[in-house]
């Protein structure tokens, strides 16, 4: 693969979490195993993306309207926390995490900022408490997996991060669409586009198995950033 092993990490949802660094660039990953990466983070430019899908969550938070509070649903490596807080200096980000074996890689091997709000507890947990109680953000990223799979209850999330969100806020949804008939991630692709009144989708490689990446707008008249 090309990679040095830098740490294993035990966990209780996949056995063995994996630190590895690229021998031919300044990259860190976390995988899950052997052909599953979590997090691509570059060890010399925390704050830039590297992976496909943050690239276009950091295109998608610069284009965010509105100040306010960042929601990070899937931690990984934390690497979009660096990334927002590079974009949004001084804004609290919330990253809110199921395993706490991955926060712990986190902290220990990528450098996770002190400043990050940590929840550890799933993601409908974590909504369920944060729509009630009038928590409001102005962008969430949704990157949680079943392993390498969209998760049957993905679109649960849809209308709860709608909630969760302030006036003209932006949701980023990480989705793998894994063959053309993939039901997982075209039902939860259809929840988030019942929810939001635009959607636009992101696909890298064209074709699947791919990254579907949604860029959903809760104000219509924002809509549409061309990345």
């Amino acid at each position: 693969m090309g990679e040095r092993l830098v740490a294993e990490v035990p966990s209780e949802v996949f056995g063995t979490l994996w630190v590895t660094d690229a021998v031919w660039a300044p990259r860190r990953h976390l995988r899950s195993d052997f052909l599953t990466v979590q997090t691509v983070l570059d060890r010399r430019d925390p704050g830039r993306p590297r992976a496909f899908p943050l690239k276009v969550a950091t295109r998608a938070l610069e284009a965010c309207p509105v100040p306010g509070d960042v929601l990070v649903l899937g931690l990984g490596g934390g690497a979009f926390v660096h990334a927002a807080l590079r974009l949004r200096p001084g804004a609290r980000v919330v990253a809110v995490e199921a395993d706490p074996a991955v926060v712990e890689a986190a902290r220990l091997y990528f450098g996770l900022p002190r400043e990050a709000e940590v929840a550890v507890c799933g993601a409908l947990e974590f909504l369920r408490r944060a729509v009630p109680a009038k928590r409001r953000f102005a962008f969430a990223l949704v990157d949680v997996f079943d392993r390498t799979h969209t998760p049957a209850w993905l679109g649960e999330l849809a209308p709860l991060v709608r909630d969760a969100l302030l006036p003209d806020g932006v949701t980023v949804v990480n989705t793998t669409r894994l063959h053309p008939f993939d039901r997982k991630q075209a039902a939860a692709a259809a929840a988030f586009r019942a929810a939001f009144p635009a959607v636009e989708a992101r696909r890298f490689p064209p074709v699947p198995p791919c990254n579907e990446v949604l860029v959903c707008w809760k104000s219509v008249e924002r809509g549409c950033f061309g990345c």
